[in-house]
């Protein structure tokens, strides 16, 4: 008995290595199967880890909150490019007046993932002058293919990036925020505009996998976009758009009645209700003593110069003059230089130019300025502070100036700054032995050229040595 067990045993045995090494030599087998079936998808997976990176989010500001009142214009632009292929459309053009909030559509349709979330690849362009679009087309659309950013920017390089783009096999998205439509009489400048506008125009990435967001006072010149227009908010009733708004950014639902007054008053535009309910909930006033202020504000000061509605004037000036010191010395500089790319060091930088100690940058400046710009907490508390008040935009790159705001400050509390704004700029621009001519000092130039353009194509450049320099130096 003994013996018929052990042979059974040992047959066991026998049996269970055999089975082992036969399920292992069929696992052997399959791996090899495997590889090479798999072998094509692993391919793919090495060569997608060398694509290009994706959802390059290079948007103006940080929050995706939702609109009031706007639901409608989303969907409109969802719709244009649901039919694009169908009716032939190149893009969308989102049409109305500053204050409006066609940037802020733009951005939520950018940000939001039901609908800037179909996209691969995004990539949002300020194009209110040629050399911002050829700045954001190669800042931001070269490290989405892994391609160093050229230390001198130029029309071709950008151009090569819009290729790029069109050669793609990702969906992309595309905003052009800012383009204007240039005058059309056969002056120089004139002329200047309509050259420019063209070169923005090529910058404009094309194919059926791109969709285009463009944002513009006219759409005209754009041929093959579809048009979607804003108009302001109605105020008709307490419950509606502009007063929802205005009574979810001053934090307080008291009053409906006066809010709604109040959303007259501001013309139901959008811009102007954000200001005014962030100026409520911060000093914690009441619509009815708003509608008051404002009414002084807008019978004590002028709005000659803005190119824009007195509702948003006043907004502005009422938001301006509850700043501390520091934010308003900030925004009185900010209204000169460019629309974006505002940065604290723009100010902070400058005690440490070459030209910090010159006769006329001391002059221009003045000593309030200069000790602020030596004081960088402070600068900063005045970016933040003016960001508190809806008056400045935060962004991945530093800070934004809505353009309303820049033109009521222009004509108002900023008249006056031109020469310091200038002095600022003077006194950090490379020069002298070791200037514009060394490469080393090329990023430096590209952060603060277009800030020298825009004081000079304000049409208001002060007559200064300080100005003097800046355009003998940036060209």
């Amino acid at each position: 008995m003994d013996a018929v067990q052990t042979f059974f045993s040992q047959n066991d045995y026998a049996w269970i290595v055999a089975a082992v090494g036969f399920v292992a030599a069929l696992l052997g087998i399959f791996k090899d199967l495997r590889e090479i079936v798999l072998y094509p998808f692993h391919a793919l997976k090495r060569r997608n880890a060398n694509r290009p990176k994706e959802h390059i989010t290079s948007t103006p500001v940080s929050s995706t909150a939702g609109m009031i009142g706007r639901d409608d214009k989303l969907l409109a632009l969802q719709q244009v490019f649901d039919s694009k292929q169908q009716a032939q459309i190149t893009g969308a053009a989102v049409r109305g007046q500053g204050g409006l909030g066609k940037t802020t559509l733009a951005r939520v349709f950018f940000n939001h993932d039901d609908f800037g979330g179909r996209y691969q690849g995004k990539l949002w362009v300020q194009a209110d002058t040629v050399e911002n679009a050829i700045n954001d087309m190669l800042g931001k659309g070269c490290p989405a293919f892994d391609m160093a950013v050229p230390e001198q920017a130029s029309l071709t390089q950008a151009q090569s990036v819009k290729t790029r783009i069109e050669n793609d096999t990702r969906r992309w998205l595309v905003v052009f925020d800012n383009v204007d439509k240039p005058p059309q009489d056969d002056s120089g400048e004139a002329q200047d505009a309509r050259r420019a506008f063209d070169q923005i125009k090529s910058l404009i990435p094309q194919g059926s996998h791109v969709d285009v967001i463009l944002t513009t006072r006219e759409a005209l010149g754009f041929g093959g976009y579809e048009t979607v227009n804003l108009d302001v908010l109605p105020y008709d009733a307490e419950d509606s758009a502009a007063v929802e708004l205005l009574v979810r950014e001053a934090g307080r639902d008291d009053d409906r009645a006066e809010a709604r007054a109040l959303a007259e008053d501001l013309g139901g535009l959008p811009l102007a209700l954000e200001m005014a309910g962030r100026l409520i909930q911060t000093h914690g006033q009441t619509f009815a003593f708003y509608r008051e202020n404002l009414l002084e504000v807008l019978k004590s000061e002028t709005a000659d110069g803005a190119d824009y509605p007195t509702s948003v004037y006043g907004a502005v000036i009422m938001s301006y003059n509850r700043l501390p010191p520091e934010g308003q010395e900030v925004l009185k500089l900010c209204a000169w230089w460019a629309a974006d790319g505002l940065t604290p060091e723009l100010i902070t930088d400058a005690q440490d130019g070459w030209r910090w100690d010159r006769e006329d940058v001391v002059d221009d400046m003045g000593d309030d300025l200069r000790r602020l710009a030596q004081d960088g907490a402070l600068v900063r508390a005045g970016f933040a502070v003016a960001v508190g008040q809806s008056l400045l935009s935060q962004n991945v790159d530093g800070y934004g100036l809505h353009r309303a705001a820049s033109s009521s400050l222009r004509a108002g509390p900023a008249e006056h700054s031109l020469a310091a704004a200038a002095a600022v700029l003077a006194a950090q621009y490379p020069g002298g032995a070791d200037g514009v001519a060394h490469s080393k000092n090329w990023p430096q130039c590209r952060l603060l050229t277009p800030h020298v353009r825009a004081l000079w194509e304000s049409g208001a450049a002060p007559k200064t040595r300080a100005m003097d320099y800046l355009l003998n130096q940036a060209g």
